[in-house]
Formats: structure tokens, sequence, C-alpha cells
């Protein structure tokens, strides 16, 4: 036997194995039960909100990667990602993101995985604004109340200064 079909047995088996303790002694009659009585269409609203922010930051990241990542790769890359982040530690689904756009489109493994930073970055500074927006300042402790605002000045002026030192003719300048 090959060693790639032996790994791919030996995954399978091991898969089983796990399998089979996670769903010992659960009782598949009361999870029947349960859905039975479910609403369906408050179970699967969620979903629809999941598909519309996975499509917005997909498409967010096929700009930030450049016009040769197009919408469906990105949102190929974003699932396989997401998946990734469930199943291994350390958000390594960030890397293998990067790692997938590049593979795909052949583009060099550091410009995916810092596509994938600058993208990080821009969810961060959208969420500090929502942050500093909608949390009332009073009743925020006045040393956190500052941190944020710091922090989010901090990544405007961060953001600004890339949008400058992208410029070709300020960069020739410079």
């Amino acid at each position: 036997m090959k060693k790639h079909k032996f790994i791919t047995v030996l995954g399978f088996a091991i898969s089983i194995v796990l399998l089979y303790f996670s769903l010992k002694g659960i009782q598949f009659n009361e999870i029947w039960g349960a859905l039975r009585k479910t609403n369906l269409t408050l179970a699967l609203l969620p979903l629809v909100f999941i598909g519309a922010a996975i499509s917005l930051s997909s498409f967010r990241w096929s700009r930030v990667a450049g016009s040769a990542v197009k919408f469906g790769e990105a949102f190929t890359a974003m699932l396989i990602g997401m998946f990734a982040n469930n199943v291994l530690p350390l958000r390594l689904g960030e890397v293998v993101r990067g790692y997938v756009i590049s593979h795909k489109k052949g583009l060099s493994f550091t410009y995916a995985v810092s596509t994938v930073a600058l993208d990080r970055f821009f969810d961060l500074t959208g969420l500090l604004l929502l942050t500093l927006i909608f949390f009332p300042r009073g009743k925020l402790p006045h040393a956190v109340s500052n941190g944020i605002i710091a922090v989010v000045v901090a990544l405007v002026f961060c953001v600004l200064l890339m949008i400058l030192l992208s410029r070709k003719s300020f960069a020739d300048h410079l």
C-alpha cells in the first residue's frame, strides 16, 4: 500500500473511532424530538446572515487581494479558512486561506498571507470603530474609553498612511 493511501485509511479509521467516542451516550430520539418542535424559519434565519457576512468579507478580501483574485475564488478560500479555524488551533485558518489563494492563483505565499493580514486589520479597525460609536462612554471606565479612542486613532492613521504610501507618485517622490 502506498504511503498516501495508508495515511488516508489511517485518517478515516481515527475519524471513525473519534466519532464513536463523541456520539457515545447521546439520545438521538431526544434530539429528533427537539428538532421536530423547532421553528425552521427561526432556525435557518441565522444562516442567511452568516452567508451574507461571508459574502461581504469575501468581496472585501478580493478587492484587497487585487484584480487577480475573483470573488468566487476568495469565497472558496474564505470557507476553507473558516473550516480550518474550526479544526486547527491558533487561528491557522488565516494562513490556510492565504495558502489556498496563493495555490489557486499562482501568487506568492507571502503576498497572499499579507492580504489576509491586511483584511484582518480592516476587520479590527471596523470593530474598534463600532465599539467607539456604540458603547456609551459613561458606562466604560475612563482608561478603557481613552484606550479605545487611542487605538482607533492609531488604526485610522495607519490606514491613511497605507493609502498615501500606496500612491505611486508619492512613493516615487519619497
